[in-house]
């Protein structure tokens, strides 16, 4: 095929009127050229034009043939389709409407089971080449749950000494700061993080070499976009602004683009250099080579993860100030950082298959019931049926024909389906917000996941199974007739969808029990969870987290003269990991509690005593052991 048949063939597709207009006159021409040389021959004029026609053959069939030849007879046929598929929505637009508004609800519901999936194991952050991000992780301790964790000194190490990197970051998660009265959230990172990542900032800039750590430099952050959307309310001019973070002045040299999450399902809401980190965590000071990081390097292209592993394994034995582990040999395994969950996609889809199957027997029911309307409609449009199959069109036409306006309303559901899922996730968040108590509210940030190409993607592919599941079984059935019978007006036996019905609805009542066990079953647990207690006192207390140790007692005095609180314990910190004992090396998490803190939160003792208050200064330490 050239280029200039190409050309042809799209303008047939593009403006068949002056193609058409075209094939008419030249088929004529060719007809007035047969009759000009019959009456050149001595015939009658009008006999020489009715004997050209009839040597010609029919126009029509010829015209037909010709459009054949140009091979866009698909094209010509699917406009034809979607222009009597309208014309039929126009003449019952309830039962059009019923059909989208049934699939559109089913398909919204499994789309947002989709959202979270494609969130967690399938969107890649927004840099170049996220597969050859890793994150260097070392085998647990025996019996530990938690990978053994890196320091600053440890970073700086692997960082010089190793190669398989192009170059390597490290990052300190979950750093909350206060900016108007409001928890902000930051992470950590060492001064080529964007660089190294390949993350280019909306606004601004991002950190540089020199923002980490060097002496006499201003405190810098960098914010993301949903730190900039809901904490300046996007204003274009926060560049430059100053944002006072646990009592230290921090300038914001930039903004990040909405697509950028830092490597994490969710984004931070700021950046700073990881030398900040004392400022942040003044309980920190002095301690900051101590502090458990993450280290992600970019994989150089000639290195393969297999040699990389390797390579870092045996830099890890080499290493005399690297950590044991519970006496295990030292070895090294690379993790993929890609900004979703380090677990293949199958894996995760196995673990969403519960909740695909049960939004999935919504879609089900719903397109069973679509099933239904449509053989009802078939029914009402046999006579219409046995007509054009008496002019001559196929049953696979006609089939065809069907399809394409299941195709419609599935793709207009597609849409709607969208919307469904944008609304259902709102809401949700809005009404978690609504619900959640304010302290945990400041440490759990809300957000509507936003909806990308592969939900599109799975939209459509959805769109395209409910027509198959919904519309194929209806137009098969609807074109079994016979014709005369049909013509008359009357509906044979064999017309009536009786087998397919019966089927249509046994599946709608075994979904329809499925649906209703599960939810039983979901109830259930959730009552018996909602009376199960915890052990401690959760109705009446309040949770004050204080990052600042020079406001320590300040503040401590400021809540125990309040005339609403009746006591005050303390405790630090949530939790920090240690080991039982020298000789077992067991695994514990421990931390360091106030005699007042079992009275606050009314636990009690199983045996033994609590703490006194003399104790509280003892050098002796006292232990009490959970259950």
């Amino acid at each position: 095929m050239t280029l200039r048949d190409l050309y042809l063939r799209l303008r047939a597709i593009v403006r068949p009127q002056p193609v058409e207009r075209e094939l008419d006159e030249e088929l004529a021409f060719h007809i007035d050229r047969e009759a000009a040389r019959l009456a050149a021959a001595g015939a009658d004029p009008a006999d020489a034009q009715r004997l050209a026609r009839r040597r010609f053959g029919s126009v029509a069939l010829v015209a037909d043939q010709c459009r054949d030849e140009r091979r866009t007879a698909f094209v010509d046929t699917t406009v034809r389709d979607v222009k009597y598929a309208f014309r039929e929505f126009r003449r019952a637009p309830l039962t059009a409407f019923t059909i989208t508004a049934t699939i559109a609800l089913g398909l919204g519901i499994v789309a947002v089971v989709f959202m979270f999936y494609s969130a967690m194991f399938l969107r890649a952050d927004d840099v170049p080449e996220p597969d050859r991000l890793f994150e260097v992780r070392r085998p647990p301790e025996p019996g530990a749950g938690a990978w053994v964790a890196f320091t600053r000194p440890d970073y700086e190490a692997l960082r010089s000494q190793t190669t398989v990197f192009t170059d390597s970051v490290a990052m300190l998660n979950g750093v909350a700061a206060r900016v108007d009265g409001r928890t902000f959230n930051g992470t950590l990172v060492t001064s080529n993080f964007f660089e190294t990542i390949g993350a280019a900032p909306l606004l601004g800039r991002t950190l540089g070499r020199g923002d980490d750590e060097q002496p006499g430099s201003e405190p810098v952050i960098v914010l993301s976009h949903r730190g900039w959307t809901q904490f300046f309310e996007r204003d274009p001019n926060v560049v430059g602004r100053s944002v006072e973070l646990n009592g230290h002045p921090y300038q914001v040299v930039g903004v990040m683009a909405a697509g950028f999450r830092g490597l994490g399902i969710t984004p931070p809401d700021f950046w700073t250099p990881l030398g900040r980190l004392s400022q942040l965590r003044q309980s920190s000071s002095g301690k900051e080579d101590s502090y458990a990081i993450d280290i992600v390097g970019r994989l150089k292209p000639d290195v393969s993860v297999e040699a990389a592993t390797a390579a870092l394994s045996a830099w890890a034995v080499a290493n005399p100030a690297l950590k044991e582990a519970g006496g295990r040999p030292k070895s090294i395994r690379l993790v993929a950082r890609r900004g979703s969950l380090p677990i293949s996609a199958l894996d995760g889809l196995l673990g969403f298959a519960p909740l695909f199957l049960a939004f999935g027997l919504i879609l089900l029911i719903g397109c069973a019931n679509v099933a239904n309307l449509l053989l009802a409609r078939g029914l009402a449009r046999q006579r219409e049926i046995g007509i054009r199959l008496s002019l001559g069109a196929s049953r696979r036409l006609i089939i065809r024909q069907l399809l394409t306006e299941s195709l419609l309303l599935a793709s207009v559901s597609a849409a709607g389906g969208l919307l469904v899922a944008r609304l259902t996730l709102d809401a949700a968040v809005r009404v978690a917000t609504a619900v959640m108590p304010p302290e945990l509210s400041e440490l759990i940030s809300l957000a509507a996941l936003a909806a990308d190409w592969r939900v599109f993607v799975f939209l459509a592919g959805g769109a395209v199974f409910a027509t198959v599941l919904f519309g194929l079984a209806p137009a098969i059935q609807s074109t079994r007739v016979e014709l005369i019978r049909t013509m008359r007006g009357e509906i044979t036996r064999d017309a009536r969808p009786g087998r397919a019905r019966n089927a249509l609805v046994a599946v709608q009542v075994s979904a329809s029990a499925l649906l209703l066990i599960a939810a039983a079953v979901f109830l259930r647990g959730m009552m018996s969870a909602s009376a199960v207690q915890p052990g401690l006192r959760t109705q009446d207390t309040v949770f004050l987290e204080m990052t600042n140790e020079n406001r320590r007692a300040a503040l401590v005095q400021a809540v125990e003269s309040d005339s609403s609180v009746a006591l005050v314990g303390a405790a630090w910190p949530f939790g920090i990991g240690g080991t039982l004992a020298e000789a077992n090396r067991v695994p514990v998490e421990f931390k360091f509690a106030s005699p007042e803190y079992f009275e606050v939160f009314g636990i009690t003792v199983v045996r033994g005593r609590l703490f006194t208050k003399a104790e509280r200064q003892a050098s002796a330490g006292v232990v009490i052991v959970s259950e």
